[in-house]
């Protein structure tokens, strides 16, 4: 048996008050991203909670730990990836915000459906149209760690170090240097 704690961030509840688009997140006929837009939502108005996680990674920066989000709900309108702001473990009411980082896919998303996509070429094509749901998140993983440099502009990690090296250096780096 392993001691720990366990955590619940985030229950099934509404969050579109939490969530900050940025300006980004805009949807066709007035939707954005602070709703969840599945087959389901586009029938009912729109889905205001979190839907199907497939992805969630947690970062460090300098002490404060922060939590990235990505949703594989089969949205119509683009799945979301969202990073929150600094985890907290005290019980003081006060929500997370959720900071919008990415949209991908989506068959109604119009940057899909015009074959636009995030290196160039990545919008799949089948030879007639371009396939627009076929584009997802597929995981996230800290890399300032392994990229980290030291003042002379060598890499800080050896290929021999473990990944408690890693998981050190990742602490190093600012979150918005990530």
């Amino acid at each position: 048996m392993f001691d720990g704690d366990y955590f619940v961030y985030q229950g099934e509840t509404d969050i579109t008050q939490q969530v900050m688009l940025g300006g980004k997140g805009q949807h066709t006929e007035g939707r954005n991203a602070t709703m969840n837009w599945d087959k389901d939502g586009i029938k009912n108005g729109g889905k205001a909670t979190f839907e199907d996680i497939d992805g969630f990674e947690i970062m460090e920066d300098n002490g404060k730990l922060y939590a990235i989000i990505q949703e594989d709900s089969g949205s119509k309108l683009g799945e979301r990836a969202m990073i929150t702001s600094a985890l907290e473990h005290e019980a003081d009411g006060e929500d997370l915000t959720y900071y919008f980082i990415a949209m991908s896919g989506g068959e109604d998303n119009s940057r899909m459906v015009a074959g636009v996509g995030i290196p160039k070429g990545v919008a799949c094509h089948d030879g007639e149209s371009y396939v627009s749901g076929a584009h997802e998140f597929s995981g996230v993983f800290d890399t300032s760690g392994l990229t980290r440099k030291d003042e002379l502009g060598n890499f800080v990690m050896k290929a021999s170090d473990t990944g408690l090296v890693k998981r050190q250096q990742d602490r190093l780096v600012s979150i918005n240097d990530k």
